[in-house]
């Protein structure tokens, strides 16, 4: 795989977008299963 710099923008755009988004979803997800483990899940009152 070529170096990170030598990729056109477009491509390094796409890859921190996606990367960012995946932080994001995986995160959320991964929040709502500690809660639900934990019995914190206050959003189904």
């Amino acid at each position: 795989m070529p170096p990170f710099e030598a990729l056109p923008f477009w491509y390094q755009t796409m890859l921190i977008i996606f990367s960012v988004v995946t932080l994001v979803v995986g995160g959320s997800v991964f929040w709502r299963m500690l809660k639900s483990v934990f019995g914190k899940d206050d959003e189904k009152q």
